[in-house]
């Protein structure tokens, strides 16, 4: 429903969208735009990696085009966000939507920058930073993030879990690299059982990048001033 409401914002809605719709399927449309790119680049995903994993296994090419995915998801040494009966609250959201998935894309060649839980737990989205969008909402995109930030007021009062910079805390790593620290962890996923999405730091895992500490001040600061224009 969120999702919806956003899509009818009038700051969102003042000119007609810039890029046409593509009539082809979500994972199909992926592997032609990786296949086509003159050069290998990177991929930012910020949901399940469902599109990722049948691309390569309909289009194998897709694997030697892909520089680098830098993926929003996991949890390894905080509690995961998944509350659903018969789970043991080990799993992070995007990974336990489709942890076979995730399983073929980690088991690929393709370099993996994984920002997990334990990371973007330190970036909550406080009333302080949803309100600094009012003294600079004469700037359009301002307006438009600082409206979306403010339907996250009250998430904890319903769902027991604050609300947090998941995703925009994965994004800005594209723009400032130096944001967070890393370190390199070999990583495993439960595809089934109680546990299912779960991601483990294991001797036999695959290798992936982590990041494990942000600069909070910095990033909030990196969001404001991006969003003045």
């Amino acid at each position: 429903m969120d999702c919806l409401k956003v899509n009818d914002l009038p700051a969102l809605n003042r000119r007609e969208p810039m890029a046409p719709v593509s009539d082809l399927s979500g994972q199909e449309f992926l592997a032609r735009t990786l296949l086509e790119a003159p050069e290998p680049v990177t991929v930012l995903m910020t949901g399940p990696l469902t599109n990722l994993a049948w691309a390569l296994d309909h289009h194998p090419g897709v694997e030697h085009k892909v520089r680098e995915l830098v993926f929003m998801g996991g949890a390894l040494e905080v509690e995961g966000n998944v509350q659903e009966p018969g789970h043991d609250m080990t799993a992070e959201w995007n990974i336990y939507w489709d942890p076979p998935a995730a399983g073929r894309v980690f088991d690929s060649s393709i370099p993996v920058t994984m920002f997990t839980l334990d990371v973007t737990n330190q970036v909550p989205v406080t009333e302080d930073f949803r309100r600094a969008f009012g003294r600079q909402c004469e700037y359009p995109l301002s307006a438009v993030a600082g409206t979306i930030w403010a339907m996250t007021a009250g998430w904890d009062l319903v769902t027991g879990l604050p609300y947090f910079c998941w995703d925009t805390l994965t994004t800005s790593y594209i723009a400032v690299p130096d944001l967070c620290t890393f370190r390199d962890v070999r990583c495993d996923i439960v595809v089934e059982g109680p546990g299912q999405g779960r991601t483990r730091s294991v001797a036999h895992g695959q290798p992936v990048k982590v990041a494990d500490h942000v600069d909070a001040g910095r990033f909030y600061r990196h969001c404001l001033r991006t969003l003045q224009r």
